[in-house]
């Protein structure tokens, strides 16, 4: 004998469930939705076991492929104070006239107006 019941109206089965009278239908997901489900998951277990991820008390983890930006940062900033350390020694050896006529080291001046 079978539980299964059947609905009038569409012929799938139905769950069993039924609340004020509406009966769930029992309609599984597409199997690509399912597989594409399972792929992120997947995914999301392989990046966060090759990166840094996880923060813990004191550091956090350091990824499989030891990766990190702190390299990248370091010489992105050296390469601005390089860029920067050439405007500033050019305004020191300027007068004001002649930094006001150079147009970017006016430029210069007033983006740096405010800072340290």
């Amino acid at each position: 004998m079978s539980d299964e019941h059947i609905d009038e109206v569409s012929g799938v089965s139905t769950t069993g469930h039924e609340w004020d009278g509406i009966r769930e239908l029992n309609n599984p997901l597409p199997r690509w939705w399912v597989i594409t489900f399972y792929v992120t998951i997947a995914w999301a277990l392989v990046y966060t076991t090759a990166y840094p991820a996880w923060p813990m008390l004191t550091s956090a983890t350091k990824g499989m492929l030891g990766y990190s930006s702190r390299k990248d940062v370091k010489n992105d900033l050296a390469a601005a104070e390089a860029a920067k350390g050439k405007y500033v020694a050019a305004i020191q050896a300027k007068s004001v006239s002649e930094i006001l006529t150079d147009d970017a080291l006016r430029e210069f001046a007033q983006g740096i107006v405010g800072q340290d």
